[in-house]
């Protein structure tokens, strides 16, 4: 018998035994909870992450694009640019050589005048 005089019944150790189960299969449940609630977390912040990153790749590749055709843009600005100067330096060389023939032509007039004031044909205004 123990000192305090009470003597335990097997109804006050089942008792405390059921207590005892009952606050562990709360406290399991609740760490399963917890475990859940930390998945959940953690796959929200996963998808977050991937969300982020598909963004990021997004944006590297319009990037990407947009100086791609900013290149391609400037590439046909000076192609044009290198188009309009030939064509100018083309109609430089036409001019060149039209002034070229005039004056051949003009030293041939002249040369012909000289030739035939020199037979002793003087030109005349009908003759010219």
């Amino acid at each position: 018998m123990p000192e305090v005089g009470i003597e335990p019944t097997t109804s006050s150790t089942s008792v405390i035994n059921l207590f005892s189960r009952t606050l562990i299969e709360k406290l399991q449940v609740k760490r399963q909870i917890g475990r859940n609630d930390l998945t959940l977390l953690y796959s929200k912040y996963k998808i977050k992450i991937q969300i982020q990153i598909q963004i990021q790749i997004q944006n590297q590749i319009e990037n990407q694009i947009q100086i791609h055709i900013q290149i391609h843009i400037q590439n046909q600005i000076q192609n044009q640019f290198q188009i309009q100067i030939q064509i100018q330096n083309q109609i430089e060389n036409q001019i060149q050589i039209q002034n070229q023939i005039q004056i051949q032509i003009q030293i041939q007039i002249q040369n012909k005048k000289k030739g035939m004031s020199e037979v002793g044909f003087e030109p005349t205004t009908s003759s010219l």
